[in-house]
């Protein structure tokens, strides 16, 4: 393989990354104003609790609000890492594009490019199950 080849299909890795940083980046923020809104719901709810003002309705809401809460923090923290893992990729191989001389480097590039794949094929695969589970009664 040449030297341009491997410079090619490293842009396209570098192009790849820069996607899966902005996408990561929009869906971060997505969940956590969710978070918040279920926290300050939550917040609602425990203040109707502890002034005895609280239904049967409201026990379940706070214990939807508590587990939907857990599970958006659990997919936002896989978020954070691919944000930042992403995007620290992207500076590697952005540098490591001049250094190309030696094939290790790029046989590293791209093993490192399915890693991030699978993982982001783990967190989608993860999102889709919690969506399905939570969306199945409604």
């Amino acid at each position: 393989m040449t030297t341009d080849q491997m410079n090619g299909i490293i842009n396209d890795i570098c192009n790849f990354l820069i996607a899966i940083f902005g996408i990561s980046i929009t869906l971060f923020t997505v969940l956590y104003s969710f978070i918040l809104n279920k926290k300050e719901e939550l917040r609602v709810i425990s203040n109707l609790i502890k002034n005895d003002k609280a239904s049967t309705l409201d026990y379940q809401k706070e214990l939807f609000c508590k587990a939907s809460i857990k599970i958006w923090k659990s997919i936002n923290t896989h978020f954070i890492i691919l944000t930042c893992v992403s995007f620290l990729s992207y500076i590697t191989f952005y540098v490591l594009k001049t250094l190309i001389q030696k094939s290790f480097v790029f046989e590293s590039i791209v093993t490192l490019a399915f890693l991030i794949i699978i993982y982001i094929s783990y967190l989608l695969s993860r999102t889709i199950i919690g969506y399905l589970k939570n969306t199945q009664n409604i």
